[in-house]
């Protein structure tokens, strides 16, 4: 029962957040469609951000909010940490799956007055031109599912990793991993080029990124490392601390 509570507070705690972001995304796709059918401006087709693009973003900033004063709230009227985790976890999977049912419908609704092509269509290009239209409005849901569900708890696992540091670490942290993608990670490819292995590095991030333009292997993919991160919160959070 007081897991059911948990998760219906998060839920309630999030759904204005989710209201005013559609009203967002409605009102910029209305007015794209509109100049598209009135010939006002000429946009292509897959360079505006929607879709599952904009709602894993969105999800992201919701994850690096959901724990702090949710914990603390939740703790002090007596719920224990692995009921608040597993409450968070399927109210996560509830809003992902939602927000990518109409992200899916959405993007079949706009296809009717233009050739719209968000993320899913680009990254599976072959998949789309080859497959049903069922298959892949089937294959965009689950993949725009996923990927709002990984988003969303890595989140939350950030959260969850500053409010378990301390001042120094979380110094140390912020600017520690940009360093590592601004410099560390050329610098890797750099040496990875000079011994003959980008090639192999390359493949491994085309894999990771889109199953060698299968959806069903990258969603998969996408699923091992949900469970990877949502471990890993798990962690953090079992012997989290009550504090300001």
């Amino acid at each position: 029962m007081r897991l059911k509570s948990v998760v219906k507070y998060n839920l309630y705690d999030i759904r204005y957040g989710v209201m005013v972001y559609y009203i967002v995304i409605a009102a910029l796709m209305g007015l794209l469609i509109f100049m598209r059918q009135t010939g006002l401006v000429r946009i292509g087709t897959s360079g505006f951000v929607s879709g599952a693009e904009a709602s894993a973003i969105f999800l992201f900033v919701c994850g690096l909010n959901s724990f702090k004063q949710i914990y603390l709230y939740l703790s002090t009227n007596g719920i224990t940490r692995k009921t608040q985790f597993y409450g968070f976890l399927i109210s996560s999977v509830i809003i992902s799956a939602g927000m990518a049912f109409i992200d899916t419908a959405s993007t079949n609704i706009i296809n009717i007055f233009m050739n719209y092509r968000p993320m899913f269509y680009q990254l599976f290009n072959q998949f789309t031109v080859e497959s049903s239209q069922f298959l892949i409005t089937i294959m965009s849901f689950l993949w725009n599912a996923t990927v709002n569900l990984l988003a969303f708890v890595i989140g939350y696992l950030i959260t969850t990793l500053y409010y378990r540091m301390s001042k120094i670490l979380k110094i140390i942290v912020s600017v520690g991993v940009p360093s590592f993608f601004i410099i560390g990670f050329p610098m890797l490819a750099s040496y990875l080029y000079k011994i003959g292995y980008i090639n192999e590095f390359t493949a491994a991030i085309k894999f990771l990124i889109d199953g060698n333009g299968n959806p069903i292997v990258n969603v998969i993919i996408i699923v091992l490392e949900i469970a990877i991160v949502a471990g890993l919160s798990y962690l953090l959070v079992r012997k989290a601390p009550v504090k300001e």
